[in-house]
């Protein structure tokens, strides 16, 4: 079977799914899963869903975003802004390795509530959370929390940019 990069597949006799990202020589293919890259042979992969969108790097994403700031005037730059705040525990901190899995949610939470407020205060338009996919609670705990939110709706952020486990938080400014 032919895959292409972005193609999302699961993984023979694991329970992974994820996104191909490259190749690599001798019939292997490099996919994402939650966030970290694995190698796999393509004869162990299934084709779950095939994507013929060109997949643009996440380097010539930020160079473009960084060339159209520049090009926008201070005054107009938090306005329609896109936050994106990454809350996967490593990125927070050095170790995990003497937290529970509570302690390690709350300070997620908070993380989350705080980037939230300053999106408001500073008027973003829209902030994306990446929570990756594993057991759903930090997603679900997210997703309550917003719920409590009249000035903002949520959904699942956008596939083909973030993969599986990211919400997508659009804030309504009063003018």
């Amino acid at each position: 079977m032919n895959f292409n990069v972005g193609d999302k597949v699961k993984v023979i006799d694991e329970i992974s799914e994820g996104i191909i990202i490259r190749f690599e020589p001798i019939d292997k293919a490099i996919v994402e899963i939650d966030s970290f890259e694995y190698t796999y042979k393509i004869s162990g992969l299934i084709l779950i869903e095939s994507y013929s969108a060109v997949i643009v790097s996440e380097k010539e994403i930020r160079e473009k975003e960084a060339s159209v700031e520049k090009k926008v005037s201070k005054k107009h730059q938090r306005k329609g802004v896109t936050v994106e705040v990454d809350l996967h525990i490593h990125e927070l901190v050095d170790s995990a390795l003497n937290m529970s899995n509570t302690e390690m949610l709350q300070l997620q939470l908070s993380k989350f509530r705080k980037e939230l407020e300053r999106a408001i205060q500073d008027r973003a338009a829209k902030v994306v959370f990446i929570h990756g996919v594993g057991e759903g609670v930090l997603c679900s705990a997210i997703r309550r929390e917003l719920q409590h939110y009249s000035a903002v709706s949520f959904s699942e952020a956008s596939y083909l940019e973030y993969g599986n486990g990211a919400t997508e938080v659009i804030i309504y400014q009063n003018k």
